[in-house]
């Protein structure tokens, strides 16, 4: 009994196929993010700022994609105080990592 290779042939290009467009998936999610992932930092970073900052009127913007360290940044500014400019640092997954408040603003190191 001799088996048709061209059945063997189909599932090892759809097996290669699927293993080439996961590698390039995954490579552009390390360069620019992922949607998923920018909507956590994004609502993540106004609930920090609502609790932290809520006596302030604050503006965020979008949230962006940092490859090198493989973090989100959001950028906050007050639409009344030209002077009050900070960033925050979310990670993929929606935690705050650091604020940079205190530097930045008022000053501290």
């Amino acid at each position: 009994m001799q088996i048709s290779s061209k059945p063997v042939l189909r599932v090892a290009a759809a097996l290669l196929a699927f293993a080439i467009i996961a590698g390039i998936l995954l490579f552009a999610n390390g360069l620019v993010g992922n949607p998923i992932s920018r909507m956590l930092a994004n609502r993540s970073a106004r609930r920090y700022v609502a609790s932290t900052y809520s006596d302030r009127n604050l503006e965020l913007e979008k949230a962006r994609y940092d490859f090198k360290s493989g973090s989100y940044y959001v950028h906050v500014k007050s639409s009344k105080s030209i002077d009050t400019r900070f960033s925050l640092n979310v990670t993929p997954s929606g935690k705050v990592r650091y604020d940079d408040h205190e530097f930045r603003v008022l000053g501290k190191s």
